[in-house]
């Protein structure tokens, strides 16, 4: 006798007589020998138990990464704020960032931020030290309060979370580009300030002080190039494996790099704010001179800042970056 199943029980030779109940047994067993069926399944009643599991495993890992992601920022931020590269909220600002970036985009979009933050930093704690009566015009130093972290670092957060959002990999490139635009105005700044020529302004190309806001010089403006590259380099070593090959995220990244910076110095030679110390005669972004006199009013927009210059090229290449990479 065959069960509608396609079982046949055993007889041993007599003819016997089933009941419904035992051909039943014997038919699924022969099925879970044939077909095994996963243990969770096997009882109804354990059937939801792995799945409400794997959500509360997955739940918690997420938890888990987003706590170590702000451990670990908090802990590179105190460490840059006892080395004097960051003020109290700077340190502040640098744990919500790096924290944000790394929750959201990763462990390696999180090493790019540090390797940008290392890199600037040493950099301009080493020229800091090498010209310490140059570049007294600019505003900025090297040990930088909550807004100047954010100027650097907001943009490329935005970026790391809609890219957590959206899921769409040009907003990778777009990331990286931010770091890499400011990078890129960074170096040029440190940098340049050793040209032995006299920069020029980027519009009129007329020579202007060491420090003057638009000024651009070839000793800067390779440090430009080096500094989106250096960025590039990482990134294409970091994220290549978001939709693009490295010499495309390379080649992306250190272009908008380079436009953002140049978008810096088209702003900051046109429109950015521009101060005048009467004691020396001198054009300077600084509030107060470095020689104590308070400076007034020169030119530009008021509220456009040496900053707000910032933040408007990181956006610039970040625009870029996004757009090659798409």
């Amino acid at each position: 006798m065959v069960t509608p199943l396609g079982f046949e029980p055993r007889t041993n030779g007599l003819k016997v007589r089933c009941s419904a109940v035992e051909l039943r047994s014997q038919a699924l067993e022969a099925q879970r020998r044939s077909y095994p069926v996963p243990a969770h399944l096997r009882h109804p009643t354990a059937a939801p138990i792995l799945p409400a599991a794997r959500r509360i495993r997955g739940e918690f890992v997420v938890i888990l990464t987003v706590i170590l992601s702000f451990i670990a920022a908090g802990f590179v931020s105190a460490l840059a704020w006892r080395l004097h590269a960051l003020n109290r909220s700077g340190a502040l600002a640098a744990t919500l960032i790096g924290g944000t970036i790394t929750a959201a985009a990763g462990w390696s979009a999180g090493a790019l931020l540090i390797a940008f933050f290392i890199t600037s930093s040493i950099l301009s704690r080493i020229t800091g030290r090498l010209r310490p009566a140059q570049g007294a015009n600019v505003e900025r130093g090297s040990n930088r309060d909550a807004w100047q972290v954010l100027a650097n670092g907001g943009v490329a957060t935005i970026c790391a979370v809609a890219w957590w959002l959206f899921d769409r990999d040009w907003l990778l490139g777009a990331f990286a580009a931010s770091l890499a635009a400011a990078a890129a105005d960074t170096w040029a700044t440190e940098i340049g300030a050793f040209s032995r020529s006299k920069p020029r302004l980027i519009t009129t190309l007329r020579p202007v002080e060491r420090g003057v806001s638009g000024a651009v010089s070839p000793l800067g403006t390779l440090a430009t190039v080096a500094g989106a590259a250096t960025i590039g380099a990482l990134a294409a070593t970091l994220l290549r494996d978001h939709g693009a090959s490295s010499a495309q995220l390379f080649i992306a990244v250190t272009v908008a790099g380079i436009g953002g910076s140049l978008f810096d110095s088209l702003l900051g030679a046109s429109v950015q704010l521009q101060n005048r110390c009467h004691a020396c005669d001198e054009i300077t972004e600084r509030r107060v001179h470095r020689c104590g006199t308070t400076t007034v009013y020169a030119r530009g927009w008021r509220f456009l800042t040496n900053d707000t210059v910032n933040l408007l090229a990181i956006v610039a290449g970040a625009v870029i970056g996004g757009v090659l990479f798409r």
